[in-house]
């Protein structure tokens, strides 16, 4: 984004799974994002993102109508790249990464299936908000919630050609 301006904001909605165990991790997150992957716009970008090969497989089963068999063809890499997942700490690391790669917001949408602590979720959730609350500017009317945030739009109005994007699943 730096090549349209440096006042740009970059928001990143970011599943996070807060769980030791990498096959759990994974069985999950194929459930959760199985259906994403085959939106047109979303499979456009993984495309895009050079995700085709990997995915094709994926994106023919589910055509055919074999649900199950799809989830088998999304490969572990993906998921470990769409979802971070881990120990608490190796979540607050990997989150810090994406801020340290230009995401001035992210949007942490924790998932909370069997087996996570939804306390130990909340708290992970508090210990970041400091971090989360360092890339805000006078945009940001609502923080660190549970499925959005509240920006201003008011810049939009000074803008030439803005476009939004915005997101929140429940």
């Amino acid at each position: 984004v730096p090549h349209v301006g440096p006042d740009k904001e970059i928001v990143a909605r970011i599943f996070v799974f807060p769980v030791d165990d990498p096959g759990m991790a994974r069985a999950v997150g194929k459930r959760a994002i199985a259906s994403y992957l085959t939106v047109p716009v979303y499979a456009a970008f993984h495309e895009w993102m050079g995700r085709g090969d990997a995915l094709g497989e994926h994106w023919e089963q589910w055509e055919a109508g074999d649900r199950q068999g799809a989830l088998t063809k999304i490969p572990d890499h993906i998921v470990d790249e769409l979802i971070v997942h881990g120990s608490y700490d190796d979540c607050r690391a990997h989150l810090q990464r994406y801020v340290d790669n230009g995401v001035t917001c992210p949007a942490i949408a924790l998932m909370p299936f069997p087996g996570v602590d939804i306390d130990e979720g909340t708290r992970a959730v508090s210990e970041m908000k400091a971090a989360v609350e360092a890339t805000h500017d006078n945009g940001v009317l609502k923080g660190v919630g549970s499925f959005g945030g509240v920006f201003s739009a008011k810049a939009i109005l000074e803008l030439d050609d803005p476009v939004l994007v915005a997101s929140t699943d429940g």
